[in-house]
């Protein structure tokens, strides 16, 4: 519903660029897009300045009407490639990918600015294997250009099933850095971390969470013990070790990293498991590979 409370002028050098409820915006007619959408026009009263509902919008002046932005969107929320949408709504694929990719970057920034402060008692890490245009890069050039394998990197709160963060990369430590400090941003607490056994994890918690141990003066000849970097003892984190046989999983085991068997527990009293596990996040990657026809791709 439209509300002109919600809109500001659009001309910076206006002092009242970026107020809002200060009367200064009126209605000034309307106008009709060459896709024949009817949008309102506005004007500050302070500068003079006319401008449309939709300015600065994230599909302002888009060669495509609203109707068919919205179109495209629901056919790739249904899990349609951008070939596909293409077919179905008879666009070019460069628009439509076009279309998707500021769908995109507006989605993460949304998200970037609505998930903070977030307050966990349980958090499951994984990674999925996926590729970009090619499964396996052919030359430097393309390794230069991300292009050939990768993988997404994810975490999930148990609790909720909200996709806390992911970051697309390699399978290195430097990335799972990156990773982490992205999650990181994101969560306010220390909760219990559940991954696979993958010892890149073990590396970056022990870089975020860890203390610098001193050790008092002996007064004995020789120069004295140097101080040493020990894990937060309220961080707590677990592995889950997975037994295969003939390709299948025949037993499930936990190896407990940081923290001790009591604060492991109490975390998952607050929490919805029961037991140590990677089934949430394990289900995620699952309904992702169903959606995504590149992530279910195999080597």
């Amino acid at each position: 519903m439209f509300d002109i409370n919600n809109h500001f002028c659009t001309n910076k050098s206006c002092k009242s660029y970026g107020l809002r409820k200060e009367n200064n915006i009126v209605k000034a007619g309307k106008y009709t897009t060459t896709h024949g959408d009817v949008k309102q026009m506005l004007k500050c009263n302070i500068c003079g300045t006319k401008f449309s509902e939709t300015k600065n919008a994230v599909f302002f002046n888009s060669h495509y009407s609203t109707e068919t932005i919205g179109k495209i969107i629901s056919c790739t929320l249904e899990g349609n490639g951008v070939r596909s949408t293409g077919r179905i709504l008879n666009l070019s694929k460069d628009g439509v990918n076009k279309v998707v990719l500021k769908a995109g970057e507006h989605a993460e920034k949304v998200l970037s600015d609505l998930l903070h402060s977030l307050h966990l008692s349980e958090c499951q890490l994984d990674e999925l294997w996926s590729f970009v245009q090619k499964k396996r890069a052919v030359s430097e050039e393309d390794i230069e250009a991300e292009y050939g394998r990768t993988w997404i990197w994810s975490a999930i709160d148990p609790q909720s099933r909200l996709i806390i963060y992911h970051s697309v990369g390699d399978r290195t430590l430097d990335q799972c850095r990156v990773f982490f400090n992205g999650l990181l941003c994101r969560i306010d607490n220390k909760p219990l971390f559940v991954s696979d056994e993958l010892g890149h994890y073990k590396s970056i918690l022990f870089e975020n969470f860890h203390l610098t141990k001193e050790f008092p003066k002996t007064g004995k000849a020789g120069r004295p013990r140097k101080p040493k970097d020990v894990v937060d003892t309220e961080i707590n984190y677990d592995v889950v070790h997975k037994t295969r046989e003939n390709g299948k999983i025949i037993k499930v085991d936990r190896k407990m990293i940081f923290g001790t068997e009591e604060s492991i527990n109490e975390c998952l009293d607050k929490t919805i498991s029961n037991t140590i596990n990677t089934s949430y996040i394990e289900r995620s990657n699952l309904t992702l590979r169903q959606n995504d026809a590149h992530c279910n791709e195999k080597l």
